[in-house]
């Protein structure tokens, strides 16, 4: 960890000059912030699905916010009196492949029935709701940003006090990103070198706005970036920093445990990621 801090000042300078956006922020929100700290979400993408199991149990105790699939997740996490951030791709998106063999995603024509259907059953719960996820990576999944825009105006005009997030992938992060003007929470997905990930981080500031704010998505899965289950680690230990050196940066959501790789597979990185949360989790309950 100490290597990762001695690092800071170098990742700060690749990210300072979209800093400006942070002095636009919507009246009153400044001293909002200020009284907390930026970073005050952990968590994990996939804790509860049907395909990929029940895990909210093994990663409780250090994340305080949960990627969920259905009404079973959102339950399981008002139960435990935590949150959840909760899909809602198929209440909006069909998905196809074109005859280029690209990805499609448009909305159903049933749409805003889906949505009123998913939006009833949540019923009381809405309180464990801590943000409704997109479609994950529009853009490169086919969506058009019309389609994109009515889907988040459709969860808005419902529960408009709710943060509606937007992850890209990594080949929609150009300047000419379009980040919907109604989506509150918005990050990329990139496994890569920090350096990567700090350059990618600036453009997509360069392309929000103001009222937004934003999650890194560090890897848990062993790849050319991060070769060994020690590399891994260090990599999350520099998320961890980069994230503290950009204020509009509020959460780390994690990629690839149950998906990619098992914590009897990553040991270190399941390690270091305890008490990175740890960290994060005391902070925010100190606010």
């Amino acid at each position: 960890m100490a290597e990762a801090l001695a690092r800071t000042a170098a990742w700060l300078t690749v990210i300072s000059a979209c800093c400006a956006l942070a002095a636009d922020a919507q009246p009153g929100q400044e001293d909002a912030e200020a009284e907390r700290p930026h970073l005050r979400y952990y968590g994990y993408y996939f804790v509860e699905s049907t395909h990929y199991g029940r895990h909210l149990d093994e990663v409780a105790d250090y994340a305080n916010i949960h990627w969920v699939q259905g009404l079973p997740g959102l339950r399981k996490c008002a139960a435990r009196g935590t949150q959840c951030i909760l899909e809602t791709r198929w209440q909006f998106f069909l998905s196809g492949r074109g005859e280029d063999g690209k990805a499609t995603s448009t909305l159903r024509p049933d749409f805003r029935a889906q949505w009123d259907a998913l939006a009833d059953a949540i019923g009381p719960d809405i309180d464990s709701v801590a943000a409704f996820y997109m479609l994950d990576e529009p853009y490169w999944n086919g969506a058009s940003a019309q389609d994109l825009n009515t889907a988040i105006e459709t969860v808005k005009a419902t529960f408009p006090d709710k943060p509606v997030m937007v992850v890209f992938a990594r080949p929609s992060m150009t300047d000419e990103l379009l980040v919907p003007p109604l989506a509150d929470w918005a990050g990329f997905d990139l496994y890569a070198s920090i350096d990567q990930v700090a350059h990618h981080l600036a453009l997509l500031k360069s392309r929000m706005h103001p009222h937004q704010r934003l999650f890194l998505v560090p890897q848990s899965f062993i790849n050319k970036a991060a070769p060994t289950d020690a590399a891994l680690a260090k990599l999350n230990g520099d998320y961890e920093v980069l994230a503290r050196s950009e204020p509009l940066v509020i959460g780390l959501l994690n990629f690839g445990l149950f998906t990619n790789a098992q914590p009897k597979d990553i040991p270190e990185t399941i390690q270091a990621q305890r008490a990175i949360g740890e960290r994060i989790k005391r902070s925010s309950r100190a606010d």
